[in-house]
């Protein structure tokens, strides 16, 4: 009889535990007047209309299920500050280059076969050295590159030159930057009288006194030019000059004054002294 009690008080057991299972988990305790058997339980369930899957945790933070698969997550810190997960991001102190300015030298104005330069002056904020380099464009076209090294937290320049060979206006670039805007011109004749001189301060009357002057081409090109000896502001005389670029000449004069009086002489406007013309008589009666 009592072997039949205890067979019954287990088949119960079942029953309620899978009711349990279904409920969501709790505690059972049977009594009978003979014997009494207890338990407690503590499950933890996913359920859902199908197969219901029961967690189990293991060490390592690792999910198990029980209809066979398994889900790992893993974090892990590694040395240098980084974290992986699946990958790891390094950390760094590098820093890119700053450019600091652009700029074109000069006044903007060159001549055909002149170069234009531009300076680019850059920081390097890292800790180890960088290289800078920089294009030159003109107008937009790649003409010149330069490269030089910035050392650590230090400022270096470097420069870009381009020589133009046609006459207009041109706008230069480097390192992302407008340097600015130069204007090529043609070379001229630039012809100037540098010095001139009388060899004799006293003359008679329609005697000539012989006047010089230098003159200097310091222009780009071939030119020419008239040189007009003047006495009291009056022209009086004129020669024709032709000079190439660099070129230097003397000119001279033969001017004969028919007049007595003081004549104060310039070849185009440059000074060349005064001359004291008399008559027969009166250097006669000087002497």
């Amino acid at each position: 009889m009592t072997e039949h009690r205890l067979v019954a008080v287990v088949v119960a057991c079942l029953v309620v535990g899978a009711a349990g299972v279904l409920a969501g988990g709790g505690a059972v305790a049977l009594f009978s007047d003979e014997e009494t058997v207890s338990g407690s339980f503590s499950v933890a369930t996913d359920y859902d209309s199908g197969t219901p899957a029961t967690n189990v945790t293991t060490p390592g933070n690792a999910s198990t299920h029980e209809n066979g698969t398994s889900a790992k997550n893993e974090s892990t810190t590694a040395p240098g500050n980084g974290t992986r997960n699946g990958t790891h991001d390094r950390g760094t102190n590098d820093t890119a280059l700053e450019v600091a300015a652009v700029s074109l030298s000069g006044d903007g104005e060159l001549t055909t076969g002149e170069a234009a330069t531009v300076t680019v002056r850059a920081v390097n904020r890292a800790n180890e050295s960088r290289e800078l380099a920089a294009t030159l464009s003109v107008d937009g076209t790649a003409t010149a590159t330069n490269t030089t090294t910035v050392s650590p937290n230090e400022t270096a320049s470097l420069t870009l030159s381009r020589t133009l060979e046609s006459p207009g206006n041109y706008t230069l670039a480097a390192a992302g930057r407008v340097a600015g805007t130069v204007t090529v011109s043609a070379p001229v004749a630039d012809i100037d009288v540098t010095d001139a001189s009388v060899a004799q301060g006293e003359v008679q009357v329609n005697e000539t006194v012989p006047v010089s002057a230098t003159v200097a081409n310091d222009g780009g090109a071939n030119g020419s030019v008239d040189l007009v000896l003047r006495a009291n502001g009056t022209a009086i005389d004129s020669r024709a000059v032709r000079l190439g670029p660099g070129e230097r000449d003397t000119v001279e004069f033969d001017p004969a004054f028919e007049a007595a009086g003081s004549y104060d002489l310039t070849v185009d406007g440059v000074d060349a002294g005064t001359v004291l013309v008399e008559n027969d008589t009166d250097l006669n009666d000087s002497s």
